[in-house]
């Protein structure tokens, strides 16, 4: 009986050691298993926290059920704020009824996935235009549970796209009511633009100089030069250079140009040879004009002095041919 009961003694201890053995590996099991929990639900967290894009869940009811700390950002709603709340308090009043939230919701659930652009009201009553991407929520068995919707803020879109209209008009502005004809060129000459000034400068319409070299309209005598500075350009990029040269005008007669050209073919925005150019004929003219007087003064100096000094017929005559020929 003694032997029998220190058996069972051992036995049971035995046992509990065993058990406590077994306890020990399913506690460390579940501790492993809370920290993964633990972990994952750090790195979840960590990853909505980062998100820019505004993230919301709801149920089929309506009720949001979930919002990442972006969407309140985007929104104005604490998360306990929003949570709970029905979808309508995002709807924007007057906005088309098939980008209302309900009716959006009824799309995504049709397909499975939406995304389009709309408008959602902020809590501050701002309505925010956003892109939204939106999926349905399914359980195990496929049943739809609820939708997620995803918002990015298009406002700093937007706003860059007033920014760039507005540069675009300024620019317009500049370029169709100055008299200077601005000309946009390839690296072989071709014009892939040419200002509407040109059409008051020259008679030719811009639209039909796109396309074509800038030789074809330049007088022969002056081709080299104009390609020289237009090889100089694109050497030397960035520098301005400077060049004079006569354009062939719609009527066949040709005006004289001063031009100012830099290379901008390494620059993205503008890949090309930006060339600033103004008729200068008047100028031309103004100064042949001043040069045919000179001549004439010093002509007519040349005479009063040859009849001052004379001092006879045939002195006053040879004076005046010699004079003659080396004006001529």
């Amino acid at each position: 009986a003694q032997n029998l009961i220190i058996t069972l003694i051992i036995f049971l201890a035995g046992a509990v050691f065993w058990s406590l053995w077994v306890m020990r590996g399913l506690m460390q099991h579940r501790l492993a298993a809370e920290q993964a929990l633990r972990s994952e639900h750090a790195f979840r967290k960590a990853m909505e926290d980062s998100l820019t894009v505004g993230m919301r869940a709801r149920d089929r009811e309506g009720r949001i059920t979930y919002a990442n700390p972006a969407f309140s950002r985007l929104f104005g709603y604490k998360r306990d704020d929003i949570v709970g709340r029905s979808i309508a308090v995002l709807q924007v009043p007057g906005q088309r009824d098939d980008l209302q939230p309900e009716l959006v919701a009824q799309r995504i659930n049709a397909s499975g996935s939406w995304q389009g652009e709309a408008e959602r009201l902020a809590r501050d009553g701002t309505a925010v235009p956003v892109l939204m991407s939106g999926a349905t929520i399914r359980d195990d068995s496929g049943t739809t549970t609820g939708y997620v919707v995803t918002y990015l803020d298009l406002r700093p879109l937007r706003d860059a796209e007033r920014a760039l209209r507005a540069s675009e008009q300024r620019y317009r502005a500049l370029t169709e009511n100055t008299s200077d004809v601005i000309v946009l060129l390839d690296a072989d000459g071709t014009q892939r633009y040419v200002s509407p000034s040109v059409a008051r400068a020259l008679g030719h319409e811009p639209e039909a100089l796109i396309g074509r070299s800038i030789v074809d309209l330049l007088h022969p005598q002056d081709i080299p030069a104009a390609l020289g500075a237009l090889n100089a350009a694109i050497a030397d990029a960035g520098a301005v250079h400077r060049a004079e040269f006569r354009v062939r005008a719609r009527d066949g007669e040709y005006r004289h140009f001063e031009a100012v050209g830099r290379s901008l073919l390494g620059d993205p925005a503008v890949e090309g040879i930006v060339i600033n150019s103004r008729d200068i004929t008047e100028r031309k003219h103004s100064e042949e004009s001043l040069r045919r007087v000179n001549r004439s003064l010093v002509v007519l100096s040349a005479c009063n002095t040859t009849l001052i000094h004379a001092t006879s017929e045939q002195d006053l005559l040879d004076t005046s041919i010699d004079f003659a020929l080396g004006v001529l």
